[in-house]
């Protein structure tokens, strides 16, 4: 049953990406889309696709780090792959799969997973924020103070990071503070409260050690890098002409729907045409042409990545995904 189930929302998925594609097609200017798509320059298109694959080796490589090097490296890549295809396919948790298929593969404990999570998520909402502030005054700088969009980005970042050390070196205090906010709330008992602000004060402690974060920030603002660098030969493969600087597309882009954490089928074309055509920074036929560019490649790509891991990896997804639908409410 629950095999049935996995392969319905599959072909379900990969049919619901194809009458997009052709609702997209028939809504814009279908001639001009196709022209774009047709004249791809595949030599940038090849470096495009060379940053995303570096996009998710950096980010295999950051769990690994995270959860302190208790699983090996081709299998920390085949859980984060495959947790990504699961997501977008079947529509689970990415999580909560990336977190019972490290405990089953590698044994690896649930309070480093979930720290392990936690800093990867903190570190990831860091990096973006910086990014859209640095986009935002990009745009507002109108280019005539280049060093403004990057001293205000700094800036958010030294007063992000100083919070966070701040939280991190009163973890108990803080945890103390959350448990007792957490009882007033209905239906939070007194052991979920607890088991609450002990995840947090786990998560605090790991943020605490400055070269451990350091190291997890550094890392996460390289994947951010290849992240923005893909997109960004993503684009020039196109050879369209736009009334901004190249770099101000992917910038927008990677705000709403950074490769990273791709969204699902539909919702990423929908948010990629609408932040450029409401920034009007590309029109919206050669947008819809750069959104499918943008998610046929991170769809082959996860596929391709995705069952290379289920078959690297000597776990049973079927039970680990009926057991995420049994935790998750119908």
């Amino acid at each position: 049953m629950e095999i049935n189930r996995s392969r319905f929302q599959v072909i379900r998925n990969i049919s619901l990406l194809v009458l997009i594609i052709l609702l997209i097609l028939l809504l814009v200017d279908s001639d001009e889309m196709r022209e774009a798509l047709r004249q791809i320059d595949w030599g940038e298109f090849a470096v495009g696709v060379l940053f995303l694959v570096a996009v998710y080796v950096l980010t295999a490589l950051r769990t690994r780090f995270l959860v302190r090097d208790e699983i090996g490296y081709t299998d920390t890549l085949g859980v984060d792959s495959s947790g990504l295809m699961f997501s977008i396919l079947i529509q689970i948790p990415n999580a909560a799969f990336r977190a019972l298929a490290l405990k089953r593969s590698a044994g690896v404990e649930f309070p480093t997973i979930t720290s392990a999570l936690s800093v990867e998520t903190i570190t990831g909402l860091l990096v973006r924020s910086i990014g859209i502030v640095f986009a935002i005054a990009l745009v507002a700088s109108n280019q005539r103070d280049a060093e403004r969009p990057i001293l205000n980005s700094i800036l958010v970042a030294v007063v992000i990071v100083g919070i966070i050390f701040l939280l991190a070196r009163n973890s108990e205090r803080v945890a103390s503070w959350l448990k007792r906010g957490l009882v007033y709330i209905p239906r939070v008992t007194s052991d979920r409260a607890e088991g609450i602000a002990s995840g947090v004060a786990n998560t605090l402690e790991q943020m605490a050690s400055v070269r451990r974060f350091g190291l997890a920030l550094l890392l996460t603002f390289i994947i951010w890098v290849a992240s923005l660098l893909f997109y960004l030969y993503s684009f020039q493969a196109l050879n369209v002409e736009s009334t901004v600087p190249d770099l101000y597309i992917p910038l927008a882009v990677m705000a709403v729907a950074p490769p990273t954490s791709p969204a699902m089928i539909g919702i990423f074309h929908g948010a990629v045409i609408a932040v450029l055509g409401t920034l009007r920074l590309l029109e919206t036929d050669l947008a819809a042409a750069y959104a499918i560019e943008l998610h046929l490649v991170q769809m082959a790509l996860l596929l391709i990545l995705g069952v290379i891991g289920m078959r690297r990896l000597k776990i049973d997804f079927r039970e680990i995904i009926g057991e995420i639908r049994g935790r998750s409410p119908k």
